[in-house]
C-alpha cells in the first residue's frame, strides 16, 4: 500500500457469520435450539444453498437439507421464497457492513483503513467464501426480483459513504490529493472488489491479488506507490 505497510495496520477483526451447518458426516445429536440461534442455523444453511446453486435456485427444501431439519421448520422462520432470499442478502449486507464499519473508524488512518479494509476483505472470501458467492451474484441481480437490485443499491450507497469518508479524511490531513472526487475514487475501490473476488475464484496467486489491490488503490487515489513496489509490478 502506498505510504502504508503492514506494520502499521491495526489487527484486523472478522465480522460474525451465521453458523455453518455441519457436514451430514458429522453434524452432532440434534438439539433443541433458541428461536435466534436456529434463525442463525438456517441464515447459515440459506447461505449455503445460495453458494452453490444461486440466490435464483434458492429454496426452503435446499436450506433444509443444509441444516438437516425438516422443511416446515424453514418455513416458520421465512414463510415464502421471497422472504428467505432477501433474508439472505440481508445477511450477506450485514457481514460486509460491519467488516468495513470497523476498518474505517476515526482513529484508524486513512490510507490504512483503506488497505486495511481492502486486505480484510480479501482474507474473508478464504474464510467465507459462502458471503463472498453470494455478493458477486447479488451486485449483478440488476432484474431486481424479490427486491433484491433495490437492497443491493442501499447497500452500495452505504459502502461508498464508509469508504468516501475514510478518502475525504486523508484528503483533509493531506495524505489522499484534494484533485480527486472521494465518492467516485470510492466507486473505484468497491468495482475493484469484484475483481478481487474473481480472481480468488480463478485461483490466482495471493501476490497477484496483492498486486491488484495497491494498483487500484494508486490508480483511484492518484497516490503514487514507493519506487520498490514499482519495479516490481
Amino acid at each position: 500500500m502506498p505510504g502504508c505497510s503492514n506494520d502499521t495496520l491495526p489487527a484486523m477483526r472478522k465480522p460474525k457469520s451465521a453458523t455453518k451447518p455441519a457436514s451430514r458426516s458429522t453434524r452432532p445429536t440434534r438439539q433443541r435450539l433458541s428461536q435466534s440461534e436456529r434463525r442463525v442455523q438456517l441464515l447459515g444453511g440459506a447461505l449455503a444453498d445460495a453458494a452453490n446453486v444461486g440466490l435464483g435456485r434458492l429454496t426452503h427444501a435446499g436450506v433444509a437439507r443444509e441444516c438437516g431439519v425438516a422443511v416446515p421448520t424453514v418455513f416458520s422462520y421465512f414463510e415464502n421464497r421471497a422472504a428467505l432470499v432477501i433474508a439472505t442478502v440481508e445477511e450477506v449486507r450485514r457481514f460486509y457492513l460491519e467488516l468495513a464499519g470497523y476498518w474505517h473508524r476515526p482513529e484508524i488512518p486513512p490510507l490504512s483503513a483503506l488497505k486495511g479494509h481492502l486486505s480484510a476483505y480479501t482474507d474473508s472470501i478464504n474464510t467465507d467464501p459462502h458471503y463472498a458467492r453470494v455478493w458477486l451474484e447479488w451486485c449483478t441481480a440488476v432484474r431486481n426480483e424479490d427486491g433484491i437490485w433495490d437492497l443491493f443499491l442501499e447497500y452500495h450507497e452505504q459502502i461508498i459513504k464508509l469508504i468516501g469518508g475514510s478518502i475525504r479524511r486523508g484528503q483533509k490531513s493531506g495524505d489522499i490529493v484534494k484533485s480527486i472526487s472521494a465518492t467516485n475514487a470510492a466507486r473505484l475501490l468497491v468495482s475493484s472488489g469484484i475483481t478481487v473476488t474473481q480472481l480468488h475464484f480463478m485461483h490466482r496467486d495471493k501476490r497477484e491479488i496483492n498486486r491488484f489491490i495497491d494498483q487500484s488503490l494508486m490508480l483511484a487515489l492518484h497516490h503514487e506507490p514507493p519506487v520498490r513496489s514499482r519495479q516490481r509490478s
